[in-house]
């Protein structure tokens, strides 16, 4: 496997340095959105033993689509495409980034219809983890149904924010959202579109969805690696 350019220079330079080299955009500043697909940045959820023993129950099966690729059981990994600098409350460049799309990325929640309709559910796509409201939303299409844009879908608690380390002469950023706990108006989209029993609803109170890491190496992806990237929203079929 080819390995990435590193960039060995200050995270924050680095990326900056990433976007004039390779967009033609001006050094980072408040309110402005990066395209990043040449970077080595991916984000993994992994669902926690109570969201996949909650899932086996009512026969729930989550499939990645588009960028998303399934990394083990538990875990689903998409390439991030877009950081946001934006203003706010925090010092320093973690706290800088206001905002971390996935978009082009996807997952698929469904099941069988019990009463033998065939293939019920909903798919999430384009996910966006806005810091400054500690949501993660997404583009939910139901199966065979209209869009709704950028729906909040969790609410979360920072374990450990963007910090980055130098790890053998290459910078390293990690982050840890944990505590995801589903909003209301995501539990009512699941319950309707996986037409999930009444109790169900009680369920989906109580379950901490598992973790969110994302993990940015200040280094060059292959050009290989870049052209399996699409940075175009995910639509379903």
């Amino acid at each position: 496997m080819p390995t990435p350019t590193l960039i060995t220079t200050r995270p924050a330079q680095a990326i900056a340095m990433a976007a004039v080299m390779l967009m033609g955009a001006p050094a980072a500043q408040a309110d402005m959105t990066l395209a990043i697909p040449f970077l080595v940045a991916t984000s993994a959820q992994t669902f926690s033993q109570d969201a996949l023993d909650a899932y086996e129950v009512y026969g729930i099966v989550a499939t990645p689509k588009g960028n998303a690729m399934q990394l083990d059981a538990a875990t689903v990994v998409q390439p991030i495409t877009h950081i946001t600098f934006g203003r706010s409350k925090y010092v320093g460049l973690g706290d800088a980034i206001t905002k971390g799309d996935a978009v082009g990325g996807a997952l698929e929640i469904s099941r069988m219809d019990p009463r033998g309709s065939g293939k019920i559910g909903l798919t999430l796509a384009n996910f966006t983890i806005d810091y400054q409201a500690k949501r993660v939303l997404a583009d939910t299409t139901p199966i065979g149904g209209v869009t709704l844009k950028q729906v909040p879908v969790y609410e979360h608690t920072v374990t450990r924010p963007m910090m980055f380390d130098n790890i053998k002469g290459a910078y390293v950023g990690r982050e840890v959202l944990s505590n995801l706990r589903m909003t209301d108006d995501m539990k009512t989209i699941m319950v309707t579109n996986l037409k999930l029993p009444k109790v169900a609803r009680s369920a989906l109170n109580s379950i901490d969805f598992g973790t969110l890491t994302a993990t940015i190496v200040v280094a060059f992806r292959t050009s290989a690696e870049q052209a399996k990237i699409s940075v175009q929203p995910y639509q379903p079929n």
